[in-house]
């Protein structure tokens, strides 16, 4: 008759038998890894163009309220050019959701300094077509003075890991530019058009001056 022990003995795994084991599971997870990041990433591109889609509706029913002018990228505060432009949606997106935070961006911005009334210069991952929408100091563009409506870009993802010069962005074709277009997203940057639809763009095809979409700024 054979003892509890003894039938124990003939179950157990033996240390090759643990070895492979642990070496399957290795495997399974080196497999299982690169798409468990890429849906991660994946989901964080999603919260960012819902972020910009977030952008795009605040910018909105700032026009609705101002003449149907763009917010001014800058104004001339007490002798000072201060960027301003998320300053003045401050009254249309949430305090404290991290709208102008890429969830991708290692870079995060300060979500206060973004609504700061003092501040030069706030923070934003995001950029503002700055050239094109806000050109003159003193005022913003309407919709009927855009050539290319709807397909011209309003803000996107910006390069610089200074999230001071982020909130500016334009296509100019210097790879180091504090103004260019970021690559956050698989090689691309999402983008928010002046009508409020958002999508993807590789940002190879958002830099240089051949690139389409950004207006006619100087």
């Amino acid at each position: 008759m054979r003892t509890p022990l003894q039938s124990m003995r003939d179950h157990s795994f033996t240390l090759v038998e643990l070895l492979v084991v642990i070496a399957i599971i290795g495997l399974l997870a080196a497999l299982l890894a690169p798409g468990l990041k890429g849906a991660r990433d994946k989901a964080r591109q999603v919260q960012c163009m819902n972020n910009l889609r977030q952008i795009g509706h605040a910018m909105s029913m700032y026009q609705n309220d101002n003449n149907g002018f763009y917010p001014l990228a800058m104004e001339l505060v007490s002798g000072v050019y201060r960027y301003r432009w998320m300053w003045r949606l401050r009254s249309y997106v949430s305090y404290r959701n991290n709208l102008f935070a890429c969830p991708l961006n290692p870079n995060r911005p300060i979500v206060a300094v973004a609504f700061a009334d003092d501040m030069d210069y706030p923070n934003s991952n995001y950029g503002y077509n700055f050239r094109y929408l806000s050109l003159d100091y003193n005022g913003g563009k309407k919709p009927d003075e855009i050539v290319g409506y709807p397909n011209l870009i309003a803000c996107t993802d910006a390069s610089s890991a200074n999230v001071s010069w982020s909130i500016m962005v334009w296509k100019d074709p210097t790879p180091d530019y504090i103004y260019a277009p970021g690559s956050w997203h698989l090689l691309g940057a999402n983008v928010l058009y002046v009508d409020g639809h958002v999508k993807w763009s590789l940002t190879s095809a958002l830099r240089g001056v051949t690139a389409p979409n950004w207006g006619d700024g100087y």
